[in-house]
């Protein structure tokens, strides 16, 4: 089943998957109240300068970047054909 939903994902273009995959990770970890209280007190230690938006954008973009490697991991085994 993972084969085809990667075979799936790899027929929309890269932005899309990323796209796709930054809301499936978001939809997922909203159910995790304590991997955001985590992550948000993580940003609040290291930068303590931020407001409390700056810190949320920057929570959010990081899923996203986790999103964009989940997406180039389905990659490789396209690549090794």
């Amino acid at each position: 089943i993972l084969n085809i939903t990667i075979r799936i994902l790899n027929l929309f273009p890269y932005e899309g998957r990323v796209w796709f995959m930054a809301r499936l990770i978001g939809l997922v970890l909203r159910w995790s109240t304590r991997y955001r209280r985590v992550a948000m007190r993580n940003l609040s230690l290291v930068f303590p300068d931020r407001t409390e938006a700056e810190r949320e954008a920057i929570y959010r973009r990081s899923i996203t970047e986790f999103a964009r490697l989940v997406v180039d991991l389905t990659r490789i085994p396209v690549l090794d054909n």
